[in-house]
């Protein structure tokens, strides 16, 4: 029997160390540092309710039901506040960045067992060093958990692939089915398409029959199941929403019948290649590759290419498409260009490897040097000449990036002349420290510079301290309530939302005095009539931002003029300071 595979062995470490030691500062190095974005308010404000109420097993925002994701991404960043003593943005990603590294060496052990350790480490650099895993591991939101619980279920599979038994089979239900409380059912059907070609060779499916996988398969759904029933059993009256129906409408009704996100048949053809950035060149070889040599290949490469094109396919079959969902590719791919770029031998292989690893250089250093030469000149032009209000260091970000990325491309070349004496693993991993920088210098460095651009959290936190004296129940959202605005306001439920012209009349006839908080979309022009002429406050605007952008800016209307007028020397007062 073949010998186990960890890891990492004894000689493996130095280098591993260092893989780990740069992807703990591209994952977590300041990422506490920006405010909340897009997707990220839901989990933050259900977790801060879950706190705030106690129960944990009815996720609302502003009191009402919102079953929508499944419980586990809001206990895990529970838990971390409660170890921490605190909910914060760091908190709410934290969970997020952890799962980037499970998934890092997720795919260096399956390189490292499927090929060799050359494979495992330079599938990590390009994951580590890729858009996708950098992009959604600074976010707090579900979706690296999902990729993360994929990746140890594929894992597990091969690391007792020759021990089937009651154990394997039950450790790798329970890592999809807990995985599928991160995000959805999303982590049980792609963890099962990867490894069900090999199932197929070797008749291993004569496996699903056994009963020691049937009674795995069972305890596997009764722990999935659990959460969902327990919630119902202890559902209160106010509650109306069920977690398996919504299971049902947002993994099996959105897959065939979409409500939302109805993206074009093609949009993966353009969020892969984005996903995988800057590796594009190389990919686009391994695939010529994989094509033109298929015969040749060995029967793991086979597998990994019918896993790429498996998981392809079934995003895009799904009427429901978005970016993010496909990001379980990512690890697979990079596996791809590690086994073309090292293992893969055939010389008509090797000219596309040549061509392709070119075709890469060129891109990563003439990124570097449009940075270093170009970009403080265009941040400079759009600051004096078009007017834009960019933080006065962003310019300089951009030199200092640029220059770093291409001597630190240079060192690892020399240096890697000497180690490796390799040529092509000479280039390969003096492009992964030149792409390590540039990656990192935008997600650790620049995309903070960026945040004083932001508006919307200052906007809360101006309303937090001008409200203060109002009761609860007279503070009101028009249309929908807003879940980063109420987390950082720290507004706890219930909260007013008004959702009819006759409520807001209401609310507006009322003799104390209030607020209405409303995106100005949302604001027509009967509503319009109804409220004072002008917001109170409003959040604020840049010279760059389209129209369109505004109507997304939010607004809030004091309704006493008293209010309004302590209000308007408030907000005068602080944009004074």
């Amino acid at each position: 029997m073949q010998k186990e595979k960890r890891i990492f062995d004894r000689e493996d470490w130095p280098v591993n160390i260092m893989l780990l030691i740069a992807a703990f500062f591209l994952l977590f190095w300041a990422i506490g540092e920006r405010s909340l974005w897009s997707s990220e308010g839901r989990w933050a404000e259900i977790t801060r309710e879950m706190l705030t109420s106690g129960d944990f097993f009815h996720p609302t925002i502003g009191g009402e039901p919102y079953f929508d994701k499944p419980l586990l991404t809001y206990w895990v960043i529970a838990a971390f506040s409660a170890v921490t003593g605190q909910l914060d943005e760091l908190i709410i990603r934290l969970p997020s960045a952890l799962a980037g590294i499970v998934t890092l060496l997720c795919t260096m052990y399956l390189g490292r067992r499927l090929w060799s350790q050359q494979v495992g480490r330079l599938a990590g650099g390009l994951l580590l060093t890729s858009y996708g895993l950098l992009m959604y591991s600074r976010v707090g939101s579900a979706e690296t958990e999902n990729l993360a619980a994929i990746m140890l279920a594929v894992t597990w599979y091969w690391a007792r692939r020759e021990r089937p038994g009651f154990v394997t089979f039950l450790v790798f239900y329970l890592i999809m089915f807990v995985g599928s409380h991160m995000k959805g059912l999303t982590a049980f059907v792609v963890a099962v398409l990867v490894v069900f070609p090999d199932l197929l060779r070797e008749r291993r499916w004569r496996w699903l029959f056994w009963p020691s996988n049937l009674l795995a398969l069972g305890i596997g759904i009764v722990v999935y199941l659990s959460p969902f029933a327990y919630a119902t059993l202890t559902q209160p009256e106010i509650y109306q929403q069920n977690g398996l129906h919504l299971v049902f409408q947002e993994n099996i009704l959105r897959y065939f019948k979409p409500f939302d996100h109805q993206e074009p048949i093609y949009q993966y053809l353009v969020s892969v290649p984005l996903l995988i950035l800057p590796w594009v060149p190389i990919f686009a070889g391994a695939l010529v590759t994989s094509a033109v040599s298929w015969k040749k290949l060995d029967g793991k490469t086979r597998w990994l290419i019918q896993v790429i094109a498996i998981i392809f396919v079934f995003f895009t079959l799904s009427g429901s498409r978005r970016t993010y969902y496909i990001l379980p590719i990512l690890p697979f791919c990079m596996l791809l260009m590690a086994v073309f770029l090292v293992e893969v031998r055939q010389e008509v292989v090797g000219k596309h490897r040549d061509r392709s690893l070119l075709i890469q250089t060129d891109v990563l250093v003439v990124a570097a040097i449009l940075e270093a030469a170009l970009g403080p000149v265009v941040i400079w032009l759009l600051m004096r000449k078009v007017g834009w209000e960019l933080p006065s260091n962003l310019g300089r970000s951009f030199l200092i990036v640029g220059a770093a990325a291409l001597l630190a491309g240079a060192i690892a070349y020399k240096v890697g002349g000497t180690v490796l004496r390799n040529v092509q693993l000479q280039t390969i991993w003096a492009l992964i420290f030149m792409a390590g920088i540039l990656q990192g210098g935008f997600f650790v460095w620049q995309y903070n510079i960026l945040e004083s651009c932001r508006t919307e959290r200052p906007f809360a936190i101006r309303m937090k301290a001008a409200i203060e004296s109002l009761p609860h129940e007279r503070v009101a959202f028009w249309h929908r309530c807003e879940d980063k605005v109420l987390f950082y306001m720290k507004w706890d439920p219930p909260v007013t939302t008004l959702t009819d012209e006759s409520a807001l009349r209401a609310f507006l006839e009322n003799d104390q005095p209030g607020v209405i908080i409303s995106q100005g979309r949302y604001i027509d022009e009967e509503v319009a009539a109804l409220l004072p002429p002008q917001p109170t406050y409003m959040e604020d605007r840049h010279t760059w931002e389209s129209p369109e952008r505004y109507q997304n800016k939010l607004n809030a209307w004091f309704i006493n003029p008293c209010i309004s007028q302590i209000s308007m020397e408030s907000k005068e007062a602080n944009h004074a300071k």
